[in-house]
Formats: structure tokens, C-alpha cells, sequence
């Protein structure tokens, strides 16, 4: 009886952790603790101020115009549509500032043998405060897809920005796991 009472314990904590911790495909979407498998160009680095105070960070640019970054590569299945997107803020407040992103996917699987780009993903914030993403961008596999990343840029008025809570999931996952909320 011990034993049907333990398992049982570990199958429904296994399960929640499956429920509360959705696919997410891109690596450190969230900057838990530092940029590590991001590269960056231009100026970028790891800042606590994050979008949800949940003691992540957030991927932080001082002059936008000259920096992006490109997340690590990861495996993406075949033929098949994915929906992606961040939050943002910016130094500027009420003048706004734009930020964008961008997925690729590739045929092999370190992103290098480029296959196909996605719809990008624009952001207009108009205050200082952390924004959702409200336009998310897509992008739908080929048949030979084996990876992708991501990449984006900063803010294009020159302002300090931070990016943080990436995701790229499939579109039924988007608000039914409250990415892009």
C-alpha cells in the first residue's frame, strides 16, 4: 500500500510539473540567472529587472540601435506551425520606442543550413511599464526542418531596453499556457 501511495505522489508531481512548465522551446527564454546561450551584437547583458518579479532577469541593451541578440539553436519538429513572442519595456516612457523578433528554421541540427524565416513579431511600447507581446510572429516549418532560433532587436529610438519571457510554442499553446499574457 506504501508503494501504490508513493507512486501515486511522484506520477502526480511529475504530471504537475509537465502542466505548470509547458513547451517552450527556446533556451533561457526567461534569464534565469544570466544570458547564457544568447550571443549578442552590439552591447547586451544580463539585468534583474525582469517582467514578471519573479527573480529571473531579463536580457538588457543600453543603446538598442546598435545591439540584438540570437538565441541558441533548438530542435523544432517538421512541417508544423509555431507561434512566438516576448515582453518588452523601455527607458523612454511616453515617446515609445519599437522592438522586434524574428525565428528561422534550418535543415540540420546546429543552424547552420538556413530552410525557411518567419513572420516577424513587432512590439510598439508606449510606456516605460513591461508589455506583452500583442502581434506574435509565426513561422511554419518545412518538411526537411530539424532546428531554429531566434533573434531580435533592440528598440530602434535608442533607448535602454529590456527583453525578457521569449517563447516559441506551438499555437495552441499560446494563451492556454498564458505565453504572450
Amino acid at each position: 500500500m506504501k508503494n501504490r501511495i508513493f507512486y501515486f505522489i511522484v506520477s502526480f508531481a511529475a504530471y504537475q510539473s509537465v502542466v505548470a512548465n509547458p513547451v517552450n522551446l527556446i533556451p533561457n527564454f526567461d534569464f534565469a540567472s544570466s544570458i547564457t546561450g544568447w550571443t549578442c551584437s552590439g552591447t547586451c547583458y544580463w539585468s534583474p529587472v525582469n517582467a514578471t518579479n519573479d527573480g529571473t532577469g531579463s536580457l538588457a541593451f543600453d543603446h538598442a540601435n546598435q545591439a540584438g541578440a540570437t538565441s541558441g539553436c533548438f530542435r523544432v519538429s517538421a512541417s508544423t506551425h509555431y507561434t512566438y513572442g516576448f515582453k518588452a519595456k523601455t527607458s523612454i516612457g511616453p515617446a515609445g520606442d519599437e522592438f522586434n523578433m524574428s525565428c528561422n528554421s534550418y535543415t540540420d541540427t546546429g543552424c547552420s543550413s538556413f530552410e525557411n524565416f518567419g513572420n516577424p513579431a513587432d512590439l510598439v511600447v508606449a510606456e516605460s511599464e513591461w508589455e506583452s507581446q500583442l502581434y506574435t510572429g509565426d513561422l511554419t516549418t518545412g518538411a526537411s526542418a530539424q532546428s531554429a532560433n531566434c533573434m531580435t532587436g533592440g528598440g530602434r529610438n535608442g533607448g535602454a531596453t529590456n527583453y525578457d519571457d521569449f517563447f516559441f510554442v506551438p499555437p495552441d499553446k499560446i494563451f492556454a499556457d498564458n505565453f504572450g499574457n
